[in-house]
């Protein structure tokens, strides 16, 4: 059984890691390059996505307790154009919400200067949190310099990160999309499923969230 000293070393030590590998990726920081094209299909897309137990997921929903957001598109989506072969999710939310993060990390990546009239693809606000275990989250599609953190930053899972736009390709409809990355720069193959231990709805069979989903967002907190 683990002391909370231990805990509290352990903890250290993984933060530590995590700080250096971040520091290494400031030297070169800049915006990252679009990422590959796929090389796998929709079906494999599919065939590949396997979810942990919600209850033992690594994630929280990017938003405040209690709020509730509407699923746009969800993973390997048919549904629109930008999702058949990623693990992504857009969350709909509305001009201004809050956006926080899902997991504690790094600031790899901040981009917040496109203005909220902007709809060219790949001029989408954004964020770049790299995990303690190298993993990348990638959220998009904030407002104009509303985010609070800097590259370099630690932060910790539900501190703010910005507030919900919709600058972007497609993005006339204010959401987050959310992603999460074994590594960046970026290769769509190399995408991650995963879902949320504090989302409060219908999962799919897969253990996934659901296209056209109402998730309510519970507490973050573990047992």
């Amino acid at each position: 059984m683990r002391t909370h000293a231990t805990t509290t070393l352990l903890h250290t030590i993984r933060w530590i890691v995590a700080l250096f590998i971040g520091a290494v990726m400031v030297l070169g920081a800049c915006e990252a390059a679009p990422p590959t094209a796929p090389s796998f299909s929709h079906g494999q897309c599919l065939a590949r996505a396997t979810f942990v137990d919600p209850a033992e997921s690594e994630y929280c929903l990017p938003f405040p307790q209690g709020m509730e957001t509407y699923l746009h598109q969800s993973y390997c989506s048919t549904q629109g154009r930008s999702h058949r072969t990623r693990f992504a999710y857009d969350f709909g939310c509305d001009l201004g919400d809050d956006v926080l993060a899902a997991r504690e990390g790094v600031i790899e990546e901040v981009i917040e200067h496109w203005t909220d009239d902007d709809r060219e693809g790949g001029h989408e606000n954004r964020v770049l949190i790299r995990h303690a275990d190298g993993t990348v989250a990638f959220y998009a599609h904030f407002q104009h310099q509303s985010i609070p953190v800097a590259v370099g930053d630690l932060v910790t899972t539900g501190q703010l990160i910005g507030s919900c736009g919709a600058t972007g390709e497609e993005s006339r409809i204010p959401h987050v999309h959310f992603e999460v990355f074994e590594n960046a720069p970026f290769v769509w193959d190399q995408g991650i499923p995963v879902n949320f231990r504090n989302a409060e709805g219908i999962l799919d069979a897969r253990g996934g969230l659901e296209y056209g989903g109402t998730y309510a967002v519970g507490s973050c907190g573990r047992d």
